[in-house]
């Protein structure tokens, strides 16, 4: 085939992102160079601009009020001076902040070409009528970015290939993980806020979604995205007028009922459900899309696991985006279950599989330790950043954001991964003024009185130079509040003078 995989949806962004970042940070993003780059170290900052530097941040934090409930610190990415800090090495509830370790340490560990490879295996060759006589193995690596257009080239590729038919089941192997569903606790708490599983076979960030679609006959049509996954019980009516709905509600384990009003000629109504057993759901999508395109399958997906020591002849192997792409998605958007996917891979490849929780809190540490941080000067409870257990300082976290910047193979991949002022990700409808358009690249962080944002700022006036810096607000009442003191002191860093000796 002539292109080896689906396009992503934002090919075009990815392929020009130099000089999108050139004219989004005023040529500051990609001019910067330093020592490696062939660049003299640049000169450092006047005492009396950090001074200036000192009373605009303190004049923000004293607008608010906020003297032990904020911590911020801000250094010369360059030389790795500090330029301004208080309460820096006070740790914080990050919320999403906690990204950007996951990050950083799944680029570490892992190395910024790394993919996700998911493998479908046989037991013997087809035949040359494209037929399969057992079963169709498929193995999982964690990705987290595996999605519907995934799916869709994977049975492409195969019906294209020449397969007819599987006589025997798909047997899918999640081992690579440690199985989430075993704890009916945790299951009934993601069901109940609505919150996906964790899984090594994970597919649509494994929620499935099911829709009531307008048709010609009494009744609407169900589009179902699981494949049959679940058993869905069809009360939904069809009419001509009123206010359209749909109430999809949960009955047993694996059936959904469907109630309301799909209007003739109108739009459908979606509803998204938590896969309960992912793996299964992953199996019976692609089963689906298998027979949708004429490849009989005689079988059922079941799980199940390969010995390593078991010869089996690779059918079909997809691999994910580069993990560059793969944390950029991460970065701007901040899925909470792609943080875990990462956070579980991690702990799997530094400490062997399955994934846990533990080895993933264990490699993140290890990271942390290594940009020169004791083990307790903070705590790692998870990888979504929605654990209050979490502390970080804002010192370590911009230690983050200067171990990735500092590598010229990174940064400009480092940047892209992070939301823009203005433009896109967390941060499109925050700092998009024209003096800090496009000048601040940060990860944001929110849960219910926390705050957080860090990142890149680049000063308007400090030409070819970069800030990192961290803002992180704990017990503020109102959340807007934390957004507030964050734009403040992005945009003062962006308006600085930044005068150099």
């Amino acid at each position: 085939m002539s292109d080896p995989r689906p396009r992503h949806p934002l090919a075009d962004w990815r392929l020009d992102r130099r000089r999108a970042l050139r004219v989004l940070s005023g040529g500051a993003a990609l001019a910067i160079g330093g020592p490696a780059l062939g660049r003299e170290t640049a000169p450092p900052f006047t005492e009396d601009s950090l001074a200036d530097l000192g009373r605009r941040l303190h004049a923000v934090r004293r607008r608010f009020g906020l003297q032990r409930a904020i911590g911020i610190h801000v250094e010369d990415l360059e030389t790795g001076a500090p330029l301004f800090g208080h309460n820096a090495d006070r740790t914080y509830v990050p919320a999403s902040g906690m990204k950007l370790p996951i990050m950083a340490a799944c680029l570490h560990y892992l190395g910024p070409s790394y993919r996700f490879p998911t493998r479908l295996l046989v037991d013997a060759a087809p035949t040359e009528d494209g037929v399969v006589e057992g079963p169709v193995y498929v193995i999982g690596s964690g990705d987290p970015s595996l999605q519907r257009h995934d799916m869709d080239f994977i049975a492409d590729s195969l019906a294209a290939f020449g397969l007819t038919e599987i006589r025997g089941d798909i047997v899918l192997d999640d081992s690579f993980f440690e199985a989430q569903e075993t704890d009916q606790a945790l299951v009934r708490r993601r069901i109940r806020y609505k919150e996906p599983i964790q899984s090594a076979l994970g597919y649509h960030w494994n929620k499935v979604e099911v829709a009531g679609v307008p048709g010609d006959g009494n009744q609407p049509a169900v589009r179902d995205e699981g494949y049959g996954y679940y058993a869905i019980q069809n009360r939904m009516v069809l009419r001509n007028s009123g206010r359209p709905y749909i109430l999809a509600q949960r009955r047993g384990t694996r059936g959904i009922r469907l109630q309301g009003r799909i209007l003739r000629g109108g739009n459908e109504r979606a509803a998204l459900f938590t896969a309960t057993e992912p793996a299964l759901y992953f199996g019976y999508a692609l089963k689906g899309k298998l027979v949708e395109r004429g490849v009989q399958v005689a079988g059922e997906p079941r799980r199940g696991t390969v010995p390593a020591r078991d010869r089996k002849l690779l059918l079909y192997r997809h691999e994910s985006a580069p993990l560059t792409q793969v944390v950029e998605a991460l970065g701007k958007y901040s899925n909470n279950w792609s943080a875990e996917q990462l956070f579980f891979a991690v702990g799997a490849h530094r400490w062997g599989p399955p994934g846990t929780l533990e080895k993933g809190v264990r490699a993140t540490e290890e990271y942390l330790v290594g940009l020169g941080f004791p083990a307790d000067s903070f705590a790692v409870d998870d990888g979504s950043g929605l654990s209050r257990k979490n502390r970080l300082s804002a010192r370590l976290l911009v230690a983050v954001v200067r171990d990735l910047y500092s590598q010229p193979e990174l940064r400009t991949d480092f940047l892209c991964s992070l939301a823009v002022s203005g433009v896109d990700g967390t941060l499109a409808r925050r700092l998009w003024g024209e003096a800090t358009l496009g000048r601040v690249m940060a990860k944001t962080g929110s849960l219910s009185g926390v705050s957080s944002l860090s990142g890149v700022a680049f000063p308007l006036a400090a030409e070819n130079r970069a800030l990192g810096f961290s803002v992180m607000t704990n017990g503020i009442r109102n959340s807007w509040n934390g957004d507030a003191v964050e734009n403040l002191i992005a945009a003062e860093l962006v308006k600085w003078g930044g005068v150099t000796t």
